[in-house]
Formats: structure tokens, C-alpha cells, sequence
């Protein structure tokens, strides 16, 4: 600013005395000359208040543009500072939403284990009260035995309609029945074995009649032990005693034909050392093939149920009594008397 008043200044000496050269160049007078300078310097004057008006005003607009240039960054800093704020405020929200969010997401599963595992309690119980344990026993048929038809469809049938599971196998050991519990895997730490402990072995009267004549029944009664060690073998018999008394019958009906030469097996005889000479061999016969389907049908929910039955004590035996004899005086007095 001061450089553009100086050349101004400096301007105007060179127009003053151009002026008075001018003057003297066509004769004018000194007094007019003077006349002459007081206006040019007035003039002058004039213009030098002008250019510093104007150069006040450039100046005051220069400030003004300064001054406007900071009122918009700072304007400009101030929202971009607001839209941070805003920004992490909206990020705090967000992130304290998340946090409620997993909280509730955490608290449902929480929920949900409970609850399960509240009620894989409760099957537990059931479990170990036996609730379950017809619905999950399985009867393993072996596929000799339904071969017959006249046993097969009684057996199958039964079994269908009391809602008994069982399976058509081949067993190790031919015409054998064996039960197996199908136990879930979340009670599997239970302690409960899934094979079940017992064989039945279904004999027709031919084939057994013809086991004990061969005398080769206790063979057998020794290798079914071998396979099953820690078994109750339970042999069943059909028609035998009206197959014996059939063929008794044929026989003095052809006493005359020496060739049919029939000789009737010790039955009552093995059956009765299945008991005095065996551990955990019994035996059991059915008149037809009806009584056969219901006495598996029987056996197999019995199985069932005694897996979860308790076992009985001395204590558990005579608490109730039952050793006291009826016409005792003093059987009340006894029962509630320890």
C-alpha cells in the first residue's frame, strides 16, 4: 500500500512540473503560474485524498475478506467437529446396543440350556423310573423262527399289537430270541446296560423230542453258556406233551409193524436237570402257539421293566411281613414293631 501511494506521489510531482514548464514554454505570467500550481496542487491534493480513500478502502475490504475467510473455517471447523461428535455419539449407541443386544442373545441361550437341561433331567427321572422302558425295549427275532408260519404269525402279531418293538435278525445261535434297550445318548451315562441279559430259545416238539433222544440236549444247553455266559437261558417249548401223546398213540396203533420202532424221550427227566444241575436254565412249554406270542409278549415287557426295578434286600423282604404267619396273635404287633 505505502509503494502504490509513493509512485502516486511521485506521479504527480512529474504532472506539477510539467505543468509549470508548459506555462513558462507560453509566456504566462508568474501570477498566473502560481494561480496555475494552487490548482494543480489542489487538484492534486484532491486525487492523493482519493487514492488514499480508496486505498483505506481496499485495505478495509482486505481485512473484511480476512476476517470473513476465518468466520468460514472456523464454521467449516466447527461442523466437521459437530459431525464428529455426532458420529461417535452414534458409535457409542451403536456399540451399547450391540453390548444389550449379545446381554439378551447371552441370556436366551442361557435360558434355553437351562430349560433343556431341566428337562433332560426330568427324562432321567423317567428313565430311572422305568417310564420309557417298554417303548424302547427290542425284541431280536431270529429269522428261523418266523420261518414258521403258524409261530411267526402269532409272535409278530402280538408283539404289533401290545406296541412292542423287535427286529427280524440272525442270531449266533439259530431260533433264539434276544433283547436289546435303545437308550438315548444324553442318558447313555446312565449306568444301564443296553443288552439284556437273556435268551430265549423257541423249540418245536419235533426238534426237541429229537435233541433229548439223540442225548445231545445238554450239549446244547452247554454251548448256548459258552456264547452267552452271564445269560438266563430260557428254553420254550410248543405242543410237546400232544406230539408225545400223538406219536404214543401211532405207536400202540401199529404195535403190529415192528418196523416203527418209537421210543419216548426222558422229557420230564432233562427238563427237570435243567434246574438241579444248571445255573440261570429254565424252561417253560406252551400247549399251542397262541399261549407261545403271549408268553413272549409277557416276558418281553417284564424284561423291560425289571431293568429299572430295585432290588430286593433282606430288609425290603420281611419289612412287609409276609414271613409272619397268618394266624399269628401278635402279627400287627410285629409289623409295626421293628
Amino acid at each position: 500500500m505505502k509503494r502504490a501511494m509513493q509512485r502516486a506521489l511521485g506521479t504527480l510531482k512529474l504532472d506539477i512540473l510539467a505543468e509549470i514548464y508548459n506555462l513558462n514554454v507560453a509566456g504566462i505570467s508568474w501570477r498566473l503560474t502560481v494561480m496555475a500550481l494552487h490548482i494543480l496542487i489542489g487538484s492534486s491534493e484532491e486525487k492523493c485524498r482519493k487514492l488514499g480513500k480508496e486505498n483505506k478502502t481496499t485495505k478495509q475490504k482486505g481485512k473484511n475478506l480476512d476476517v470473513d475467510v476465518i468466520k468460514r473455517k472456523s464454521k467449516v471447523e466447527d461442523i466437521a467437529r459437530k459431525k464428529q461428535l455426532k458420529e461417535e455419539k452414534a458409535q457409542i449407541i451403536e456399540e451399547r446396543k450391540r453390548k444389550r443386544q449379545q446381554e439378551k442373545l447371552q441370556k436366551e441361550a442361557l435360558k434355553a440350556e437351562m430349560a433343556e437341561m431341566k428337562k433332560l433331567e426330568k427324562e432321567k427321572v423317567k428313565w430311572e423310573k422305568g417310564k420309557f422302558a417298554v417303548k424302547s425295549i427290542v425284541a431280536e427275532i431270529d429269522a428261523r423262527v418266523v420261518e414258521n408260519g403258524s409261530v411267526g404269525g402269532h409272535l409278530l402279531t402280538r408283539l404289533a399289537e401290545k406296541g412292542l418293538s423287535f427286529r427280524i435278525t440272525s442270531n449266533p445261535i439259530e431260533k433264539s430270541i434276544l433283547w436289546k434297550m435303545n437308550v438315548p445318548d444324553n442318558i447313555a451315562q446312565l449306568a444301564m446296560a443296553s443288552e439284556v441279559p437273556y435268551i430265549l430259545l423257541v423249540c418245536q416238539a419235533e426238534e426237541f423230542c429229537e435233541l433229548v433222544s439223540s442225548g445231545s440236549f445238554m450239549d446244547h444247553v452247554h454251548k448256548v453258556q459258552t456264547h452267552y455266559p452271564n445269560f438266563t437261558i430260557c428254553y420254550l417249548t410248543n405242543k410237546v406233551m400232544r406230539y408225545i401223546n400223538k406219536c404214543e398213540q401211532a405207536q400202540y396203533k401199529n404195535q403190529m409193524n415192528s418196523s416203527s420202532c418209537w421210543k419216548r424221550p426222558p422229557v420230564e427227566e432233562v427238563l427237570s436237570k435243567l434246574t438241579t444241575h444248571f445255573t440261570n436254565v429254565r424252561s417253560r412249554q406252551c400247549v399251542d402257539e397262541a399261549e407261545l406270542a403271549d408268553h413272549v409278549v409277557g416276558l418281553t415287557s417284564s424284561l423291560a421293566s425289571c431293568q429299572f426295578r430295585k432290588k430286593l434286600t433282606p430288609l425290603s423282604v420281611y419289612a412287609n411281613g409276609s414271613i409272619i404267619p397268618k394266624d399269628c396273635l401278635d402279627k400287627n404287633l410285629i409289623k409295626k414293631n421293628s
